[in-house]
């Protein structure tokens, strides 16, 4: 026993070295298990429980059927798999069907956004994206700063079902959010999103009470890679 857990203690410091060195890119999944059972020379067993170590730290989500996913880890939280309102995600399917109901619930909170943002909303959008500014406009900031911002949006519309639908939704997204940023990094340069740049054209949209045009904005946004998940799947 004793030597079994020194064996996972060793696997989880390597794997997380890993991490952390940017050889396994945070959106990205991991080496299947056999291929990190022969990369650290131990059994499947010691690479199940490190990477079981990882996922209740929070470092990786595993995804049923699909493996184990590099996570951004919130500032002084550590994420679950679900939350007080029960939602669980368990699969591929389960993201996929989040981001679907994302694009759906967020264009039309969109919308009301636009047609009801007071002052302080314009302000909580802006100090979002704020947060969100890098020297590179192309830069999406934390996963966390786009969340809040997209948080943001739907708190303006100030229908408290609708924001409610979009708390329960939150595993799915951010592990979503996640992955998708892990494909940018895949692509030749100039063909990721356009960053900042999209979230300042969101805003203005919002600040200029474009409902239609927002919504249609928000969709294109929230599906850029949406079809690119289901390699995965």
């Amino acid at each position: 026993m004793a030597r079994s857990s020194k064996l996972t203690d060793a696997a989880y410091r390597d794997i997380l070295g890993r991490i952390e060195g940017g050889e396994y890119s945070v959106g990205l999944r991991l080496p299947s298990e056999q291929d990190l059972c022969r990369k650290l020379n131990v059994s499947r067993t010691v690479v199940r429980n490190a990477i079981s170590r990882l996922r209740d730290e929070g470092i990786v989500e595993t995804i049923r059927g699909s493996g184990a996913f590099v996570l951004e880890r919130p500032a002084g939280e550590v994420p679950t798999k679900s939350d007080s309102r029960g939602i669980v995600v368990e699969s591929m399917s389960d993201v996929l069907e989040c981001q679907q109901i994302r694009m759906l619930l967020e264009g039309e909170m969109a919308m009301l956004a636009a047609e009801r943002w007071i002052p302080e909303d314009m302000e909580r959008l802006e100090a979002a994206l704020d947060r969100m500014s890098r020297e590179d406009e192309d830069a999406l900031g934390t996963v966390d700063e786009d969340l809040a911002f997209h948080e943001a949006i739907v708190a303006a519309s100030h229908n408290q079902i609708g924001i409610s639908l979009y708390a329960t939704m939150m595993p799915g997204i951010r592990i979503g959010m996640t992955m998708q940023r892990g494909l940018y990094k895949l692509l030749p340069k100039g063909r990721g999103p356009n960053g900042l740049k999209e979230h300042r054209a969101l805003l203005e949209l919002i600040r200029e009470r474009k409902a239609n045009e927002l919504r249609d904005a928000i969709h294109n946004h929230i599906s850029y890679f949406h079809p690119d998940l289901r390699k995965y799947d």
